[in-house]
């Protein structure tokens, strides 16, 4: 009955750009499961725009030929030291916490690299899901592809691809 309900409301909203694949992600899924999950929602997507004959709007049109793959990486978004201030002292209305939050989303350290092999859930200090006692806030999430030039801007991917190419004995 309840999930009649949804599609009935589902059929009478108009559809919107990016909600239309139907792919779920679960807090067990691995980093690297959610890169395919990635990809497979990409493919419904422009599968469904193209059903609907909108396949050549350009907004539409982002979604096609999208391959995540081992080369990229998924990354979250940690904000800067100033925006967490600002944050505490309930400032998030204001314009200079909104500039501050800006301009840390630009800066590429204030991404950190996932763990492929960790699960979502094995990352209780970003508290995916609603793990949180206030509710869930949602958390940004980066892939991008993994460079040398990269290296070179972001300090934390640096040092995660050090750790990672770190030799065991």
């Amino acid at each position: 009955m309840e999930a009649a309900k949804k599609a009935a409301a589902a059929a009478t909203q108009e559809p919107k750009l990016g909600c239309n694949h139907e792919v779920e992600v679960y807090r067990g899924d691995s980093i690297r499961d959610f890169k395919a999950k990635v990809t497979l929602a990409c493919e419904r997507e422009q599968k469904f725009w193209d059903k609907k004959g909108i396949s050549f709007d350009s907004n539409a049109r982002k979604y096609a030929n999208v391959k995540v793959a081992f080369k990229h990486l998924v990354m979250i978004f940690v904000p800067s030291a100033k925006v967490k201030s600002l944050y505490a002292q309930k400032l998030q209305a204001g314009d200079e916490y909104r500039h501050a939050f800006e301009m840390a989303v630009m800066d590429p350290t204030s991404w950190q690299p996932l763990e492929p092999t960790r699960t979502f859930h094995q990352y209780p200090q970003y508290r995916f899901f609603g793990n949180d006692e206030e509710g869930s806030t949602p958390q940004q999430l980066r892939i991008i592809e993994a460079t040398e030039s990269y290296k070179n801007v972001n300090l934390r991917y640096k040092e995660f691809d050090a750790e990672q190419n770190k030799k065991t004995f």
